[in-house]
């Protein structure tokens, strides 16, 4: 009996340092407790925009992934990631990640053959989870609520995936970028408030989760009350209230998906909402708006905060900053 009970601690013991090297202990924000792999190898993100776009950038092993319908072809056929051909250059499909479905509409049997060891989805995707039980650790990350802002859900990514060097890295270079353009846009051009907006057939607040809230968050500019909406572009703006606040500068981002997303878009748009907008908004007079399009800069991506630093950095040449 002895030989026995020694037998199975033994057994314990080594499992138990087995899973030591390799896993991890985790708590998603479900409050569920996962083992993942420290280092994951094969990773499926169920969100293309807000979970793939961190990850990819970051040097994670994204192998599968939900995409959006004709978000890269115009024809409306080809599956694609919202702002990944204009962040790295080539369709994700390109860059070898295979498609899952949607968020709606998974493909179980395409994750099954992947072979993931991590599944990456977001908080609201329950239902979903419970098909891929067994299929893979299961890590779900909460993307819509109050506290997700900028790119903290890119670096808490990192952190699950073992890429934080990979972050600080590319949080470092962002950075260095950062401090130039807000001696220029700050200091030299007394630049202190801004107003930002998403434009569609209506008007809505900036998203909290992106690339371009981080930015203005790191310049120190004071946002508007207007300005200041939640992370699910629920509740537009007033066409009426648009002319009320003023600010030092007025940033403009076409909506994402739209036909024109750039400035001429943009335009069409807001005459079709507010007409006269551009007599009436001081900062139009003035030449202080910043047209954005909004699928490079929507993501929790430091590439997506780069890309609207590219932008600011145009604005500033164009006017003759220093």
């Amino acid at each position: 009996m002895r030989a026995i009970c020694l037998a199975v601690i033994a057994c314990l013991v080594c499992t138990t340092s087995a899973f030591a090297d390799t896993d991890k202990i985790v708590m998603d924000d479900l409050g569920n407790t996962v083992a993942v792999p420290k280092e994951p190898t094969r990773i499926v993100s169920l969100f293309g925009a807000l979970i793939t776009v961190p990850l990819f950038e970051l040097g994670a092993p994204v192998v599968g992934t939900t995409g959006d319908l004709g978000s890269i072809s115009a024809a409306g056929t080809e599956w694609g990631i919202t702002g990944f051909r204009e962040l790295f250059g080539q369709s994700a499909k390109d860059a070898g990640l295979i498609n899952v479905g949607s968020s709606e509409a998974l493909d179980i049997e395409a994750i099954q053959a992947l072979e993931p060891d991590l599944i990456v989805l977001s908080d609201d995707m329950r239902a979903q989870a419970a098909r891929l039980k067994g299929l893979a650790p299961i890590f779900h990350i909460q993307l819509l609520d109050d506290q997700s802002f900028g790119t903290n859900v890119q670096e808490r990514l990192a952190a699950l995936v073992g890429k934080s060097t990979r972050y600080e890295a590319l949080r470092k270079t962002y950075s260095t970028r950062l401090s130039i353009l807000k001696t220029k846009l700050v200091t030299e051009t007394k630049t202190k408030s801004v107003s930002a907006f998403i434009v569609w057939d209506q008007i809505y607040p900036l998203t909290r989760l992106s690339g371009i809230s981080q930015v203005l968050h790191d310049l120190e500019l004071d946002l508007t009350p207007i300005s200041k909406g939640d992370n699910n572009l629920s509740v537009p703006v007033s066409s009426e209230k648009l002319l009320e606040f003023e600010a030092d500068l007025v940033l403009l981002l076409g909506g994402f998906g739209q036909p024109d997303e750039g400035e001429q878009g943009t335009r069409a748009s807001l005459d079709g909402i507010v007409p006269g907008w551009d007599r009436f908004l001081p900062a139009a007079r003035e030449d202080r708006l910043i047209f954005m399009q909004s699928t490079p800069v929507i993501s929790p991506s430091l590439a997506s905060a780069n890309w609207a630093l590219d932008v600011f950095e145009e604005y500033l040449n164009r006017n003759g900053a220093k």
